[in-house]
Formats: structure tokens, C-alpha cells, sequence
């Protein structure tokens, strides 16, 4: 186990709260009836290169590097991949040499577990295929980590070289108890837009291993390295999955809330990007 303290957000962590907590409180809370933010098209970033591996849509940064990074976006397995997403890819890519392949994964309604799983497993294996990738570098924000992680618990162990977490989603019941003690602390996350999202992505089935990785008993081999906020309402489970699967490097950034690893011009960002790129060779 390696726990490192990180600092309180700067200024400008809280200039970008005020922004993005409208857009994901609102597209968490409204019903999917009302807004289908899956249906709104991508603004693909004219520095990267589009492809299609196994049905899906990835966005690849720097593609003439021997080393590859899959990135999987957060947004409650409902929302469109946000420009802070292509941001941090474009800045890992930069700062670590390395390719940086971002995929449009299968969202709600379609993209149930028994479908986001699969289908994002077969885009990372003809992605791999392709390119004559031998390895990788798996990595995610919110529910794009706790997918990367059911993901990797599903391919062959030796595809994947280290795991790197964002105030990843571990169990989409989102029943820790620690949770209460949090909500007026987020305001970014809403308790009950995310049951509803994770409820509807499980099928019912909220605490199987592979919608929820925190209940997956096995271990896993590579190192995994998770990036959380001590105000991010998800970081209770980060806390259990660490007791229970105690080998893993966990970063702590003091005060920081939801997703503070990909929050432009903060330092949690500049202190995860540069942690991973120190592990990326």
C-alpha cells in the first residue's frame, strides 16, 4: 500500500467547479427522457486522428509513439465524452510521449453493462490487433475507471502494463455509508442521479463484479494507481477498495472534489499527469 497526500485546490480548480457542476448535476438528475446527451455529436479536436475498432469510434493524440495509453471518459455511463476529457488526453499525450486512444464507448440506454463491457473489450483487442500493440496502458475517469477496471479483470493479463484510476466509479450501487457525509462537500455528484444511472447500467444488478469492480474478489497483477479527492463522493469506496486490495498506489488530494485529476489549470491535474508519465517507458 502507498498513500501520497496531495495539496487543497487552487483557484482555478474553483472557477472550473462552477462550470462543469451545472453540466453534470443537470445531465444526472434529468431524466433520460428529457435530455439524451448520447444522441449530441463529439467535437472531434483537429489534432487527433479518428478510427474504428470493433464498431467503435476512438480518438487517437500523438500516434507515431511506440507506447499506448487507453483512455475511457467518465459521465455516469449516460453522458458524451467533454472537451476537459480530449484536454487531458491531448496533455497525458504531450507530457508522456505516448499515443493516447480515447474511446467512444456504448452509453445508456443501449450501453448496459452486458454491452459496454464486451463491445469496449473487442474495440481494445482489434485496436491492438491492427496496430501490433503487444501492451497497453489502461486508464479512466469516474465510470470510464471503474470500467477500465472490470475491463481489465476480462482480458489477458499481459495486454496491460498498469492501471491508472480517476475518482473512478468502483460500485454504481452507490450505497457506502461514508457517502452522507460527503454530499454537501461534492457539488459536482448527485446520490441519486447516480443510482439511477447505475442501476439502469447494471440491469438490476448493481453489485456484480463486473459493473461494480469494487465487488471483484480477484486480484490483479499489474500496478494500479487510483487519483481521489478527500471531497469526491465516491471516494469512500476508493477507501474500501484500498483496504480490501491493499497493493495499490493511492493518491489523495486533500479537499479536492470529483474528477480534480482532469480539472484544467489545477495542480491535482498537473501533479496526476505528471505521476503518470513517470510510469509510462
Amino acid at each position: 500500500m502507498n498513500i501520497v497526500h496531495k495539496s487543497h485546490p487552487s483557484n482555478s480548480m474553483v472557477r472550473w467547479l462552477l462550470v462543469i457542476s451545472k453540466f453534470i448535476m443537470r445531465s444526472t438528475l434529468l431524466d433520460r427522457s428529457i435530455r439524451k446527451p448520447n444522441t449530441l455529436p463529439i467535437s472531434q479536436p483537429n489534432d487527433t486522428v479518428k478510427s474504428t475498432y470493433g464498431g467503435l469510434d476512438v480518438y487517437s493524440f500523438n500516434k507515431t509513439s511506440n507506447h499506448h495509453v487507453i483512455y475511457l471518459h467518465g459521465g455516469a455511463y449516460k453522458n458524451q465524452m467533454m472537451k476537459m476529457h480530449f484536454d487531458f488526453a491531448r496533455d497525458l499525450a504531450n507530457k508522456s510521449n505516448a499515443t493516447v486512444h480515447i474511446i467512444d464507448y456504448p452509453l445508456l440506454p443501449e450501453g448496459t453493462v452486458d454491452v459496454t463491457v464486451p463491445k469496449t473489450i473487442e474495440c481494445i483487442h482489434e485496436l491492438m490487433t491492427t496496430n501490433k500493440i503487444q501492451s497497453i496502458y489502461l486508464s479512466g475517469d469516474s465510470a470510464g475507471g471503474g470500467l477500465a477496471l472490470s475491463v481489465a479483470h476480462q482480458m489477458p493479463h499481459n495486454t496491460i502494463k498498469e492501471l491508472f484510476l480517476l475518482s473512478p466509479w468502483l460500485d454504481v450501487s452507490t450505497t457506502n455509508e461514508g457517502i452522507e457525509y460527503l454530499i454537501k462537500k461534492d457539488p459536482i455528484l448527485s446520490v441519486k442521479g447516480l443510482q439511477k444511472c447505475g442501476n439502469d447500467y447494471a440491469l438490476n444488478r448493481p453489485k456484480d463484479p463486473i459493473a461494480s469492480p469494487l465487488y471483484e474478489e480477484n486480484e490483479l497483477p499489474q500496478p494500479l494507481h487510483i487519483y481521489a479527492g478527500t471531497h469526491d463522493l465516491l471516494f469512500p469506496d476508493v477507501l474500501k477498495y484500498e483496504y480490501l486490495h491493499q497493493d495499490i498506489n493511492l493518491h489523495v488530494f486533500h479537499k479536492a472534489v470529483h474528477c480534480c485529476s482532469i480539472i484544467p489549470g489545477t495542480k491535482a491535474k498537473n501533479d496526476t499527469l505528471h505521476d503518470i508519465s513517470s510510469h509510462i517507458s
